[in-house]
C-alpha cells in the first residue's frame, strides 16, 4: 500500500473532494470520519515550506521573476464564535461580513505562479505586538525570495491599494522595482508643477500608441508613471494609470502590470476549487492551517498542470477528481519524489 506523507495527505483531499471542504465532508471521499481528517491537517509552517520548496525548484532559473502580493477577504457569513473573525467590508457584496482578511505572496515567471506565504492580517484591535503589517512582511520576504533567485531580475507587482509612501520609499532606498496601479487623483510634481495625474495631457497616449510614460516626483521620491489605454467590458475606452521605481518603455511597464493577473486567478481557484473559506473550526490555529494547506494544494495542482500539461490549474484539479482515489494517489508517486527533498 502506498503510504502518503501527513504533509500532503490533507492537501490532496483538498484536491480530490468536492463539495464543502469541511473536515467531515473532505472525511466521506475517502471513507474516513471528520477527526481523522482534521489530525491529518499540517501545520502552517510544513505546507508552508514544502510550497516554498516547489516554488524554488520550479523557477529558481527564470530570468525574470515577478513577486505578487495581496489581500483577499475570506467570508465567514455565519460564523459568531470563531477566533480572529471580525467585520470587513466585502466591496463585491457592498456590505459588511464576517470573516478574515488575507494576505499572499506568490512567484511568478508570467503565466506560472507558485505561491511563496500567507497570512492573516489582522486589525490593530486583535493583532499582538509580533503581528507583522503587510509592509512588514514584504520588507521580510523580499530577501528571501532574492537570494533564493539571486540569478533573476526580481520586480514586486501589486495592486492600488499597496502604492504607498513607506513602500515606494523602502523599494527607491533599496533599488527594488516595483510596478503598481495609481490613483489618477494623486498629486505629483512634474515638470517644477504639481498637478494631477489626470491633467497631464502629455501623458495620454496619442495615435496607435497604448502607453506613455513620464518621469516625476511624488512626495520627493523619484517615480515613473505609466497612462495605459484600455478597452473595458462595455467597449468603452479608458486610461489607467501604473507607478513605477524604474526606468522602461512603456510596452514593458504594461506587460509586467499584466503579470499581476495569477494571483487574481489564484484567488478563484483557491476559493472555488480548493475550499479556501470552507474550514468551519472556530480555532485560528486550524483555520490558518487549513489556508496554507490550499496554498500548498495549489502549488501541486501547479505542478500537474504543467507535468500534464494542461492550459490552467482548473483543468489539472478537475482531471485528478475524474480518477479513483488510489488512481491518484499512483499519480502522486511522481510529485513526492519532487517534494521529497523539501
Amino acid at each position: 500500500m502506498l503510504k502518503i506523507s501527513i504533509n500532503l495527505l490533507y492537501p490532496h483531499l483538498l484536491i480530490f473532494s468536492t463539495g464543502k471542504k469541511t473536515f467531515e465532508n473532505m472525511g466521506r471521499s475517502i471513507k474516513k470520519n471528520g477527526d481523522t481528517v482534521s489530525r491529518a491537517l499540517p501545520e502552517a509552517t510544513q505546507s508552508l515550506a514544502i510550497a516554498k520548496s516547489i516554488a524554488i525548484k520550479t523557477l529558481g532559473k527564470k530570468k525574470n521573476i515577478k513577486v505578487l502580493f495581496d489581500h483577499s477577504i475570506l467570508r465567514k457569513m455565519f460564523a459568531t464564535c470563531m477566533e480572529g473573525t471580525w467585520k470587513l467590508y466585502d466591496g463585491i457584496l457592498g456590505m459588511c461580513v464576517n470573516g478574515y482578511r488575507w494576505f499572499v505572496v506568490m512567484v511568478s515567471c508570467g503565466n506560472v505562479a507558485f505561491p511563496w506565504e500567507c497570512k492573516f492580517a489582522l486589525p490593530k484591535e486583535l493583532a499582538s505586538e509580533n503581528d507583522e503589517t503587510w509592509l512588514q512582511s514584504v520588507q521580510r520576504i523580499y530577501p528571501d525570495i532574492h537570494e533564493n533567485f539571486s540569478e533573476s531580475s526580481i520586480t514586486l507587482v501589486a495592486d492600488g491599494a499597496f502604492a504607498t509612501t513607506a513602500l515606494i520609499d523602502w523599494c527607491v532606498k533599496n533599488r527594488i522595482k516595483i510596478e503598481m496601479r495609481m490613483h489618477k487623483n494623486r498629486r505629483i510634481i512634474y515638470k517644477g508643477n504639481t498637478i494631477k495625474i489626470s491633467e497631464i495631457k502629455t501623458l495620454i497616449p496619442k495615435g496607435r500608441r497604448l502607453g506613455c510614460t513620464i518621469q516625476a516626483t511624488w512626495h520627493n521620491l523619484l517615480i515613473f508613471i505609466t497612462a495605459q489605454r484600455r478597452i473595458n467590458k462595455h467597449g468603452d475606452e479608458m486610461i489607467v494609470y501604473q507607478i513605477a521605481t524604474y526606468k522602461a518603455k512603456p510596452a514593458v511597464h504594461v506587460q509586467n502590470y499584466k503579470e499581476r493577473w495569477p494571483i487574481e486567478k489564484f484567488f478563484r481557484t483557491t476559493k472555488q476549487l480548493l475550499g479556501l473559506q470552507d474550514c468551519a473550526s472556530r480555532s485560528f490555529e486550524k483555520q490558518n492551517n487549513h489556508t496554507a494547506a490550499v496554498l500548498l494544494a495549489y502549488s501541486i495542482a501547479q505542478l500537474e498542470r504543467i507535468d500534464s500539461k494542461y492550459s490552467c490549474v482548473e483543468d489539472a484539479i478537475k482531471a485528478l477528481r475524474s480518477m479513483s482515489f488510489g488512481l491518484m494517489k499512483s499519480r502522486l508517486v511522481a510529485l513526492d519524489e519532487i517534494l521529497r527533498y523539501a
